[in-house]
């Protein structure tokens, strides 16, 4: 089978990865790093192989090929320059490593993390130098014990496919004031022409200002809170017309941009609608194994044709 999407690895999946939460530090850590396998789980001494993260060391496009025993450890080390700056706090975020991980920044241990299908991040900023090491260790037990591990198997068999451990999605550092956004929650209310936005910050009680509609329109209030976006005449979210409004959250000197679809569900007579209406879902079960990287999408444009191509064949939905 021919490889579609060819990599370059000085540009690893260079997207900005939170696409809902935006802000313009962004620094990648993807790209070759230096790996170890052994049966023994303390630091390596040698690091004598090398892998391309954030692709498993399973896969073609990781260039190692490799499997990890569920009784073996995986460690990966790479070094990285940033500028700092004395004023912000650095964060390293990790959109997923599988299963269990230690972090290790200038030798020290930044912290832990189980599970291996959500992001997870560490305020570094203690630890970070402008020269850093990096080492991530990482052990995956797959099917020898009972843990989510989605359809993975040590065999691959019937609808079992092969597993696939280690840093899977992207490494990233981004550098934030002293006080700053750590998440979004956003609900729309189609009804009521509008959208909700409940801003966590590192402390409740902040100033944040949500500007949106190219900035006519500022909504003002505090972190924590629930605050009210309105619009005049809504522009409904659909699958044939996925339409979003785009707006900015200001919380002193940290600006983050996001984005919202204006839309209802609800089942009535049985029948799912959508905006109010019974519309027909034609979907499809998309599992997300690629064939030179199983987990790992190799390209944003990778995922992009998949979801046109399941367009173009005439389904509008796809889980």
């Amino acid at each position: 089978m021919q490889n579609r999407y060819p990599i370059d690895a000085d540009q690893i999946l260079p997207e900005y990865p939170r696409p809902q939460m935006v802000r313009s530090s962004y620094f990648s850590l993807n790209g070759i790093w230096e790996c170890a396998i052994a049966d023994d789980p303390s630091l390596p001494d040698l690091y004598p192989y090398s892998i391309v993260v954030p692709f498993s060391p399973e896969t073609k496009l990781s260039g190692l090929e490799k499997r990890v025993g569920v009784d073996q450890t995986i460690s990966y080390r790479r070094t990285f320059t940033i500028p700092l700056d004395s004023g912000k706090r650095t964060i390293l975020h990790f959109e997923a490593v599988d299963h269990f991980c230690i972090v290790y920044l200038n030798g020290m241990c930044i912290g832990s993390h189980r599970g291996g299908y959500l992001p997870f991040s560490f305020d570094i900023s203690d630890a970070v130098k402008q020269e850093n090491e990096l080492i991530v260790q990482v052990q995956d037990p797959c099917d020898s014990q009972s843990i989510i591990r989605g359809k993975q198997a040590r065999t691959a068999s019937g609808i079992f496919y092969s597993g696939q451990s280690g840093i899977y999605q992207s490494v990233w550092l981004e550098q934030v004031s002293q006080h700053y956004i750590k998440r979004l929650i956003i609900a729309s209310n189609l009804e009521q022409r509008c959208w909700h936005v409940t801003v966590e910050a590192d402390e409740d009680g902040l100033e944040v200002v949500i500007s949106y509609l190219d900035g006519k329109r500022k909504v003002k209030g505090l972190s924590g809170q629930r605050l009210h976006c309105q619009v005049d005449e809504v522009h409904p979210w659909l699958p044939e017309d996925p339409y979003l409004y785009p707006f900015t959250v200001t919380l002193g000197e940290d600006v983050v941009e996001s984005y919202v679809g204006i839309r209802s569900f609800c089942v009535e007579d049985g029948k799912l609608c959508l905006n109010g209406k019974p519309y027909y879902h034609h979907g499809i079960l998309d599992q997300g194994y690629w064939p030179y990287s199983l987990y790992t999408p190799p390209t944003d444009q990778a995922m992009i044709d998949d979801l046109l191509l399941i367009k173009k064949l005439g389904f509008n939905m796809v889980r």
